[in-house]
């Protein structure tokens, strides 16, 4: 027994350092994947110029600049000072195994006196603090603060409160996390100032399974972002120019699904002022039917095309267009519905638009002209509208036109279009419009002429 308490502590000091040493290798994994991440985006790059490890503490910096190749110039540097501990103690929780990491932006760094002096006048002086917990199996949680700010600049006046956001990384790369910002004020040269209050959103990307390597790009998402007020306000009088509530946006992409999609939201529930007579919009789109397999096989074709100056030349080759014909068969679509109200009525919108394919295999094989590419798509549209809308906009003036009286259902409260389109004919309201004989030869141009194919 004394031996067994005379061992205690060496087993246990024995025990705090292996966790230190463990957390601490952790650590570079995740300032890595933290990297990759960052890069991804194809907008920034984000290179490590530093890391120093330690036994309690490390340091890293990370420099970042734009993607391009004409300009190797600094925009900015990331600080990163890392603990290490086997126990990570904080009023809401206490987390063993696990290092934290705080990230700073190095103003020494900034070059620019401009930029310097609007970072600066942040509170604390710091325009943002990333604190960072990495946990032993790689998982990191990370809090940002982004500090509450007044500056007073030449052209504007920015106001903001202080703003939140959280993310939770895995190891394998999945993200998910939210924020908030309770108020922010623009004020210009024009005496006018914008204010958006309550600004949320949250999200969650997953990496698609069996792909960690070459699915970088693709991710499983889902998205949501709301302002409950948005408004335009003249200085001189403190009144309201426009006020717009509830603005929201989403966002629902399945692409691991065998049947992948991609889902997009946005609106806006209340619009009140005198320069439209918009009063609400509801958007939704959807892009269904189409594959990511040979998007994903050649992750870093497609990572060439997303970052190039010249991506038509790169997308309209003969590997590009193998992509193209894989990812987007036959049946691949996309549709719109849209609604608005305005002071004088409603609009209603419907678009259906498809790639039908040509009849062979692939939907592809056989195209030689620019027509045959055109007859591969057909689409529907539905429009349905109060009359006293329209005629209260700028197409008011059209619905007395012989084209309008011909191809649009116009009753005494109503305007409709139903129209459709299949291999270049375009039926409208039960009126053909041959488009084919209307295009010319146009039609005719080779598609290898027109876009390498």
């Amino acid at each position: 027994m004394k031996k067994l308490v005379l061992a205690l502590p060496l087993i246990a000091g024995a025990s705090w350092a292996g966790t230190t040493l463990y957390s601490g290798a952790q650590t570079q994994p995740a300032y890595e994947r933290f990297l990759e991440q960052m890069n991804s985006t194809r907008i920034l790059v984000f290179e490590s110029k530093n890391y120093d490890a330690g036994f309690m503490k490390s340091t890293a910096v990370t420099e970042v600049r734009f993607n391009d190749e004409d300009s190797q110039e600094v925009l900015f540097t990331l600080n990163h000072k890392i603990s290490h501990s086997p126990v990570r103690m904080v009023p809401e929780s206490a987390r063993f195994g696990a290092a934290n990491i705080v990230t700073t932006l190095a103003l020494d760094k900034i070059k620019n006196d401009e930029q310097r002096d609007f970072l600066t006048s942040f509170d604390t002086g710091e325009p943002f603090v990333i604190t960072t917990d990495v946990a032993m199996d790689g998982t990191t949680t990370s809090e940002i603060k982004i500090n509450a700010v007044e500056n007073m600049g030449e052209e504007a006046v920015i106001t903001s409160s202080a703003a939140t956001v959280n993310l939770l990384t895995d190891a394998e790369g999945n993200m998910q996390g939210d924020g908030e910002l309770s108020k922010l004020l623009i004020t210009d040269n024009s005496n006018e100032r914008g204010e958006v209050s309550d600004l949320t959103f949250q999200f969650d990307m997953g990496k698609l399974e069996g792909e960690t390597s070459l699915a970088k790009f693709f991710y499983n998402i889902n998205l949501k972002a709301n302002v409950a007020e948005a408004k335009i306000v003249d200085n001189s009088t403190d009144e309201p120019l426009a006020i717009v509530k509830d603005i929201y946006y989403g966002m629902d992409q399945k692409l691991a699904d065998k049947e992948p999609y991609v889902n997009f939201s946005m609106g806006v529930n209340s619009i009140a002022t005198d320069a439209i007579p918009l009063r609400s919009l509801d958007l939704k789109s959807a892009v269904t039917g189409f594959q990511v397999k040979a998007l994903i096989a050649n992750a870093d074709y497609f990572a060439g095309i997303t970052s190039s100056d010249e991506p038509d030349k790169l997308l309209f080759t003969g590997k590009g267009l193998e992509i193209i014909r894989a990812t987007f068969p036959p049946d691949t679509r996309i549709t719109i519905d849209a609604t608005a109200d305005t002071l004088d009525g409603a609009i209603d919108a419907k678009i259906n638009l498809w790639f039908a394919g040509n009849g062979s295999p692939d939907g592809y094989t056989g195209m030689v002209t620019v027509g045959d590419l055109a007859k591969a798509f057909a689409a529907t549209i539905n429009i349905n509208a109060d009359k006293s809308a329209i005629i209260a906009s700028p197409l008011g003036e059209l619905l007395g036109h012989p084209f309008a009286l011909l191809y649009l259902n116009i009753t005494d409260d109503k305007v409709i279009l139903n129209a459709s389109l299949d291999r270049l004919s375009l039926l409208v309201n039960g009126q053909t419009l041959p488009l084919e004989l209307m295009a010319g030869e146009m039609l005719t141009v080779p598609l290898k002429n027109a876009i390498g194919f």
